[in-house]
């Protein structure tokens, strides 16, 4: 029998076994197809949970950078305050220790 045509059959009963094995075998088909898409629809959730939990992790990473970024300027801001004050204090005691070559002066503040 070719796709196109229509079968034929000797008696009723054979013509109602064929459309129900054909019906059946049509169920089967939907059935796998069905199971095959609830597959794929556990297989993205899972995709969509592990991208989810990634962008969470991401996140996460960027504020925690942030964080560190703020306290690394703040280290430096520190840093570059210390370095200030101990430049002025290498200069008092530059002036300290040349004004007029009296080591035994104070600062020049206290002159």
């Amino acid at each position: 029998m070719s796709a196109t045509s229509q079968p034929t059959f000797a008696n009723k009963d054979e013509e109602i076994k064929y459309w129900k094995n054909l019906a059946l075998e049509h169920k089967r088909i939907i059935d796998r197809a069905t199971e095959l898409g609830n597959q794929c629809l556990r297989q993205l959730d899972l995709h969509l949970s592990e991208t989810d939990n990634i962008g969470n992790e991401n996140r996460w990473l960027r504020e925690e950078n942030e964080r560190h970024s703020e306290k690394a300027i703040e280290r430096e801001r520190a840093i570059a305050s210390a370095i200030a004050h101990l430049e002025k204090a290498i200069e008092e005691l530059k002036r300290f220790r040349g004004g007029g070559g009296d080591e035994t002066a104070g600062p020049s503040v206290l002159k």
